[in-house]
């Protein structure tokens, strides 16, 4: 066995010593210290200090009591009354704050000067870090001998330090020292290597948890401020504390149909209804459509486990040693144990094993981030991963996906996990309300005094459909912030997106103005020059989408790069408007970025990506390119080869092109009149994608501001796939759209809950005059004196 070895086994043997006989002499000084013998839990015993005692603890004030020991630390304590498990730096920490008669806690000198009791114990606790930390090749034979003979002259120095504070008899002293030097001997002699490896292992465990944790602390901290719509405003005084901003995502259960607070999705976790499933690992899935928030609520479980408070809000997150975020969007090492190297560099240096082994033996949550956006990479890291964890009891997994992935993950983890499955439900219209307002005061400056405002105007506008999606509801509150006369033009979902896409254009030309003054012919050569490269943007967004990534590809870059320099526009403005540039949390090097005497892509940066700041807006750019080039060739664009024959090579499904579907409608609607081909095409696609209700066309017309020529074709296609048993659900959301397309449709059930005034209820009712009315449900109130219309009236407008 050599110094040169793969794994040190002198360097072992000496952090044996350290949390053997080094832990046995804090320990004697701790039970002296506080004068009671084990078994006691340490925590009861700081509750039942006397008045007359002088621990450091005592002078403590609340909040220093509960910050005094950290989550991990207190559950060894809890769980250990005889103290045996208690590492060195959990033992000097009870030492400062419990033992009677020690140096306060803020007196370095005493607590480093080695003739006193507190500075030999602090130089222990220091030779432990110094093994565990140290970045060297390791002991030799000679110098392990030398710094035993050390440590044993400080292990006595210690007792007798201890001996002579708290009155200690020579004779128990002395059975100490024969201990310390008996077991001493015994690991120097005595242990093989298997044992070094598993008693230094045991030893190690608990630093394990405490540096990962600390080092992941430092990669994440990042995630505790937002600043989602930074392509908009990207100043650092935009970030806002998740903490201080979350609002509860409403969740449903879908096995049972159940509603489930936000806050104890863990606690699922801990349900089994087959004993045979205790011993499988657990895994969540979380469902929902882009917008919806599930990114957010993973980074708000991610906060809260940083903040280690004693009052968090996501309840059973302490049972976690660990939480590991993966985003699928990332391209990442395609191992668990790689990805932990690049991530964790110092860990493995620091414990000599591989980081998977000690993770293994740790309470791990892991949060998987959007399951529909897997690149090649993050799915070979997650089969890795589900591999690994299969077998592993303290693994649990968070993922989450949009719809229509889902059932194809669960079938192939099925028989290796304990599965949940939990939906985001839409956000009813009083939690839309306080959503809003919640962002809007939080964005600087606060305190804004048109909150009074906003609520009434968000009254008139929160029941609409898209509003439901937490992402929606960030634009309007953005939008109301800096540009209130821009909601009146965001009636649907296309025109908010629309709205939202032509203010970045607007605020680049602002910065380019200041940056480089043009005046007349000049500034509409830049501004055809931002058309021309945002075609580019629009292109990059529908390949990316068909083929599974949010990142810009090398090639992407490239493109965009080429098109900003010809047209003379500078690089990073552009890119800063329409797009993320974020450091790859494995700092892979992105070779697209790595181009020297590039002020865009110098050494500084080859750790970042460029990403489409969200899903949605990537299905906008995809939408506005389809309708730029069915512009370009006066509607003869064939839409199914620009979406249909990319899909066939990639993994994507029709289902996932819903939503860009929705806004090549919506886009159609607001712009020329499109031809009947175009609109043809797209409600077949839709339909391919899983529109078949009638009540799911209601919300495709409603997008479209119910265009005559989509209504007709809507109607066209339902009455050639007409279901007579299909019951038509009409909600405030809907009124206008089944207004106009009841008529031209084939006899239905129609059920009706109207929770709002409406000012024309008469038109629904001549279009429900074909169909049937199977049941009516109306909010009642009442308004005296006012505007509005009375529960009675509208009874009496609607067919009974």
């Amino acid at each position: 066995m050599t110094a040169s070895s793969s794994i040190n086994y002198l360097r072992l043997k000496l952090l044996c010593i350290l949390e053997g006989p080094g832990a046995t002499v804090l320990k004697e000084t701790l039970q002296r210290g506080t004068r009671y013998s084990p078994p006691i839990y340490l925590d009861e015993y700081l509750l039942n200090l006397p008045d007359t005692s002088t621990a450091n603890y005592r002078s403590l004030n609340d909040k220093g009591k509960k910050k005094a020991f950290n989550t991990p630390e207190k559950k060894q304590i809890k769980s250990d009354p005889l103290w045996d498990t208690f590492d060195i730096s959990l033992l000097y920490k009870c030492i400062r704050l419990a033992c009677e008669n020690v140096a306060s806690s803020d007196d370095a000198t005493r607590w480093k000067d080695q003739n006193e009791m507190e500075g030999v114990i602090n130089k222990i606790k220091e030779e432990r870090n110094t093994c565990v930390h140290e970045k060297g090749t390791g002991l030799t034979e000679p110098e392990l001998q030398a710094k035993v003979v050390y440590l044993k002259k400080l292990f006595n120095r210690t007792l007798e330090a201890v001996k002579v504070k708290y009155g200690v008899s020579d004779s128990e002293i002395a059975k100490v020292s024969d201990k310390i030097e008996k077991d001493t001997k015994d690991i120097m002699e005595d242990f093989s290597e298997k044992k070094i490896l598993q008693t230094s292992f045991d030893k190690l465990l608990p630093m394990f948890k405490e540096e990962t944790r600390n080092q992941l602390k430092d990669i994440y901290q990042k995630c505790m401020s937002l600043n989602q719509l930074h392509f908009l405003n990207d100043k650092e005084e935009n970030r806002i504390n998740i903490q201080d901003i979350f609002s509860k995502i409403n969740l449903q259960v879908k096995s049972k149909e159940t509603e489930i607070d936000c806050y104890e999705i863990l606690e699922e976790f801990s349900q089994t209804s087959h004993p045979r499933q205790e011993r499988r690992s657990r895994l969540t899935m979380i469902s929902g459509v882009a917008g919806s928030g599930k990114s957010t609520l993973l980074n708000f479980i991610l906060s809260e486990w940083l903040e280690n408070k004693n009052n968090c809000r996501m309840k059973y997150l302490e049972n976690y040693d660990i939480v590991l975020r993966i985003l699928c969007r990332e391209r990442v090492p395609s191992s668990l144990q790689v990805l932990l190297d690049r991530i964790l560099p110092d860990i493995f240096t620091m414990f000599n094993d591989p980081v998977v082994k000690y993770l293994k033996k740790c309470r791990v949550l892991f949060l998987i981030d959007g399951l529909d956006e897997l690149n090649s990479s993050s799915e070979q890291l997650l089969n890795d991963i589900l591999d690994i964890g299969k077998d592993v009891q303290g693994f649990t997994f968070i993922c989450t996906s949009r719809p229509e992935r889902v059932s194809d993950f669960l079938a192939k983890t099925r028989e290796n996990y304990q599965q949940s499955e939990i939906c985001i439900k839409e956000l009813s219209p009083v939690d839309r309300i306080e959503f809003v307002l919640k962002h809007y005061v939080s964005l600087p400056p606060n305190g804004s005094t048109s909150v009074d405002k906003l609520r009434q105007t968000m009254e008139n506008i929160v029941w609409r459909d898209y509003f439901g999606l937490p992402l929606n509801l960030l634009f309007l509150a953005t939008l109301f912030h800096e540009k209130p006369e821009y909601l009146k033009n965001s009636s649907t979902q296309s025109s908010l997106y629309l709205t939202i896409h032509k203010w970045c254009v607007e605020k680049l030309k602002g910065r380019l103005a200041i940056k480089q003054p043009m005046a007349g012919e000049n500034s509409q050569i830049r501004e055809l020059g931002i058309k021309r490269v945002l075609k580019v943007v629009y292109r990059i967004a529908l390949e990316g989408l068909l083929q599974g990534r949010m990142s810009l590809s090398e090639e992407d870059f490239v493109h965009l790069k080429n098109r900003c320099e010809e047209e003379k526009l500078p690089m990073e403005e552009f890119m800063g408007a329409f797009f993320s540039l974020r450091s790859s949390f494995t700092k892979l090097k992105n070779e697209s970025l790595r181009k020297k005497n590039d002020p865009m892509t110098n050494d500084d940066n080859d750790d970042i990506i460029y990403d489409v700041p969200h899903k949605g807006l990537q299905e906008f750019f995809a939408a506005r390119h389809i309708c730029l080039q069915h512009d370009l060739t006066s509607g003869l664009v064939d839409i199914r080869r620009l979406i249909q024959e990319p899909l066939q090579s990639q993994s994507q499904t029709r289902q996932d092109m819903n939503n860009l579907l929705l806004h090549v409608a919506g886009l159609l609607s607001v712009g020329n009149q499109p031809d009947s081909g175009a609109i043809e095409e797209v409600v077949d696609l839709l339909a391919k994608t899983g529109v078949k209700k009638c009540e799911d066309w209601l919300k495709v017309l409603e997008d479209t501001e119910i265009n005559d020529s989509f209504l007709h074709c809507v109607a066209d296609h339902d009455n050639i796939n007409n279901d007579f048993q299909t019951t038509v659900n009409i909600t405030d959301n809907t009124v206008l759209s089944a207004s106009a397309l009841l008529p031209l449709i084939h006899k239905k059930e129609v059920e009706i809950k109207l929770q709002r005034d409406h000012e024309d209820l008469k038109k629904l009712s001549m279009a429900l005059k074909n169909h049937i009315h199977k049941r009516l449900k109306i909010q009642h109130h009442y308004k005296y004196p006012g505007q509005a219309a009375l529960s009675d009236s509208m009874l009496q407008d609607l067919p009974r």
